[in-house]
This record gives structure tokens, sequence and C-alpha cells, in this order.
């Protein structure tokens, strides 16, 4: 692949990581894509057969690549509290530093999971782990890790959309703290994290 062809290539995916966070997976046209990335849609079916491709290799890059950063950040500390306290803070500075790619990762996966190979690690998945870890540790309390991950992940997302509709005067940064302590709160935690953001 030429230079040309990446830089193409990049720009396309750039533009379809910020259309389907802001319309949604299915309201996003091919035509809006090659819009937005300022190319021709001749030139977008040349790097990606279909949107389907492009939303499947999008997505399965992006968040792999997030659960392995969320994997490396859990393995920094031995204690599961350290390890949830490092993740949601590390979600937090992702919504303020890319809220593009936070909307198309955590708000619009119902509709890139069909597109998503199952293999390997997920952000969902490190969550899981982690949570069941601190369930068998004894340090939260002893519940469906399942369901936990689902109470934390709402914790972490439903902020974030009230923060699009405007319902909410706050940064993700600004709110770190608490959304750590109630999470920590909802799990059960014996006692609460006293860790540094990483």
């Amino acid at each position: 692949m030429t230079k040309k062809s990446e830089a193409t290539k990049a720009k396309i995916e750039e533009a379809a990581i910020r259309l389907f966070a802001k319309q949604g997976i299915q309201e996003t046209s091919t035509r809006d894509l090659a819009a937005g990335a300022g190319v021709a849609e001749g030139s977008l079916y040349r790097h990606f057969p279909s949107k389907d491709a492009l939303v499947k290799v999008l997505f399965n890059k992006h968040y792999s690549e997030l659960a392995e950063h969320w994997d490396t950040l859990a393995r920094q500390k031995a204690d599961p509290r350290d390890k949830l306290s490092y993740i949601l803070r590390d979600i937090c500075k992702l919504h303020d530093e890319e809220p593009d790619r936070f909307r198309f990762l955590l708000l619009t996966q119902h509709q890139a999971l069909p597109y998503a190979g199952q293999n390997g690690k997920t952000p969902v998945s490190v969550l899981f782990d982690v949570i069941s870890e601190g369930v068998e540790k004894g340090v939260f309390r002893d519940a469906s890790p399942d369901l936990m991950t689902a109470f934390v992940l709402g914790l972490i997302t439903q902020p974030a959309v009230f923060m699009i509709y405007q319902r909410l005067d706050a940064s993700m940064f600004s709110i770190r703290e608490e959304l750590v302590t109630s999470a920590l709160a909802c799990l059960g935690a014996k006692e609460t994290s006293r860790i540094n953001a990483p």
C-alpha cells in the first residue's frame, strides 16, 4: 500500500469512528462516510468492500486494543479494587480525550458487536475477570460477576449519555473519583481504594 493509499484509508477510518459515534452505525451510509473522509465513494470501496467490513475492521481493532490496554493496567496491581480503580479512571480519560472513540466502543457497541469476532479479550471480559477475581478473593461481595460487570458498565456509560444530551454539565475526569467510589460500593468492596490515578 502506498503512503497516499494509507493516508486515505486512515482518513476513512477516522471519519467512520466520528460518524458512527455521532449518528450510529445503522444510520450512517457509505455516502456519509465518503463525504466525511473527503473521498469519492469508489475510493471507500477500494479500501473496504462494504460498510459492514469497515465496521468489523474498526471495531475489532479498537476493541481489542482497549482490552489489551485495560489488561495491562490491571496487571500493574495485585488488589482487584486497585485494578478496577485504574480501569475506571482510564475510561474517564478516554471519554474526555477521545470522545468519538469512547462513544464508538462503549455506547454503540450493541450495534457493532454483531460484526465483531468473539475471540480473545474484550474490554467487558477484562472487567469481568477483575470483578470475578475480587469475588473469589472476598474483597467484593458474593454476587454474579456478570451482573456486577453490567452494573459497573452502567455506572460509567450512563453519565456519558447524560453528558451527550447536556443533562450533566461535567467532564468524566471531574467525576472520576465519585465513579470509582460508587463502583466499589456497588461491588461491596471491603474498603475503598487509596491509589492515585495511573
